[in-house]
């Protein structure tokens, strides 16, 4: 496994998030939000963000991708999502196509490294956990970090969970250049050559590290010194809003428990050798915006297309179901996430607002029967659908207070045409307890 995840480093996308940032389930109805009023009718082509003027931040969209891996019996092996950003080229820059084309193909490399990979692990680990065995998950998430002054950063959190006794994290970063699409070096950023420069950097690291000595927050290994240099990858930095930031991937210089090893370095302390480049705005919730509308959209596809729309939750069903005047429709649910009905309640308000969840269970598809979870066969799942959420793009279109509006792109061909067409759908997220929720089901 240690192999494995070694070479997830060096295969998969280079983009993601600073951090996995977990959306809370909450326990208690959360209070509804104020009435928004309804979206304006959906255009027949696609929508773009606003222009904006020369000289501000590049205008991007994210681009989700996802990839579902099932067995030779229909259980669910293992489930992707890999997100990038996607620069708004309207004039063929070519610097920007590059970046663009760079971090398409990085999100390909993803997939296909899971596609190749994932099944293998999957199934290893649910003939040994039998009954007991959950989906793994492999994540890729993009953040911009630096988006100004010619320079568009970003970093990765490649997230797995592969059946192992907790999580892994890699994380990457790519600085590009705008005008050629090159990516940065850390030495160009620091103006001096590599031996120099990673000197320097290292004496940086060294010092802030020794400064935590003999508190709580050191928990990097005691013999790091022995290391720090040579497990260093020297890609392995992004710049911020503020400055540079450079990471250890785990278990390095430090356990899994102390999470990846971060360093920040503010722009003032940069020798004079080095790039000019000026702090700007740090935008840290557009970027927890768009990771939360992301997970959201991604839980809304599960319950649209997995629960109520298109499909049911795994149940134990017979082979054949007939149906006749009073027999049976009601099967064990045996997806292990919903034991019981307060567990599936949950799950829908980690997603959706309170008048929303009452809708959906009050379709009473899914009952409570003894204390366990029981599916209704009769009730439809199999309606015809033709846009395709594997590949769609998203941006914010609208912020006012607690309130956001997301456009989503998707593509897809309707029955009886040949040539795909791309439609806008909008989603209304409101902040409920400090936590972002879908006001509607989505699809």
């Amino acid at each position: 496994m240690l192999i494995l995840m070694l070479a997830v480093v060096m295969l998969s996308s280079v983009l993601g998030a600073a951090c996995r940032r977990e959306i809370p389930v909450p326990i208690d109805p959360p209070v509804d939000p104020p009435i928004v009023t309804d979206p304006p009718d959906e255009p027949t082509g696609p929508v773009e963000p606003a222009p904006q003027p020369q000289g501000e931040p590049l205008r991007y969209i994210l681009r989700v991708r996802t990839l579902t891996l099932v067995d030779g019996d229909g259980t669910v092996l293992a489930k992707a999502r890999c997100t990038v950003p996607e620069i708004a080229n309207e004039s063929g820059h070519s610097g920007i196509a590059a970046i663009n084309g760079q971090l398409a193909e990085s999100q390909q490399a993803f997939l296909n490294w899971v596609a190749e990979n994932a099944p293998e692990v999957a199934r290893e680990d649910r003939s040994a956990r039998k009954q007991d065995f959950s989906f793994h998950l492999y994540e890729s998430w993009s953040d911009v970090q630096y988006n100004g002054n010619g320079i568009f950063s970003v970093l990765t959190d490649d997230y797995f969970y592969s059946g192992g006794a907790h999580p892994s994290n890699f994380m990457k970063a790519a600085n590009f250049v705008v005008e050629s699409g090159v990516r940065l070096r850390l030495a160009e950023v620091w103006g001096k050559n590599a031996g120099p420069t990673m000197s320097e950097v290292y004496a940086i690291i060294a010092q802030q590290i020794e400064g935590q000595r003999g508190t709580d927050s050191f928990g990097y290994y005691d013999d790091y010194q022995d290391f720090y240099r040579e497990f260093y990858d020297p890609d392995d930095f992004v710049i911020t809003p503020n400055g540079l930031t450079v990471f250890y991937q785990p278990y390095t210089i430090s356990p899994y428990a102390a999470g990846i090893p971060q360093f920040n370095v503010p722009f003032e302390q940069f020798p004079d050798t080095a790039m000019a480049l000026p702090a700007i705005e740090d935008r840290e919730w557009e970027r927890d915006l768009h990771w939360a509308a992301g997970a959201l959209l991604e839980r809304n596809y599960e319950v649209a297309f997995g629960m109520y729309f298109l499909g049911w939750l795994a149940m134990d069903t017979p082979g054949i179901i007939e149906f006749s005047p009073g027999s049976e429709h009601f099967y064990l649910v045996t997806d292990p996430r919903f034991p019981n009905l307060a567990a599936l309640r949950n799950f829908l308000r980690s997603t959706y607002v309170h008048t929303q969840v009452d809708a959906l269970l009050a379709e009473e598809r899914y009952v409570e029967k003894e204390g366990t979870l029981y599916g209704d066969f009769l009730k439809d799942g199999g309606m015809g659908y033709y846009l395709d959420w594997s590949d769609f793009r998203f941006y914010v279109s609208e912020m006012a207070g607690d309130t956001a509006e997301i456009a989503i792109l998707l593509s897809g061909v309707h029955p009886g045409d040949y040539e795909p067409t791309t439609e806008t759908k909008f989603a209304t997220l409101v902040m409920v307890n400090r936590n972002w929720l879908l006001q509607r089901l989505v699809y």
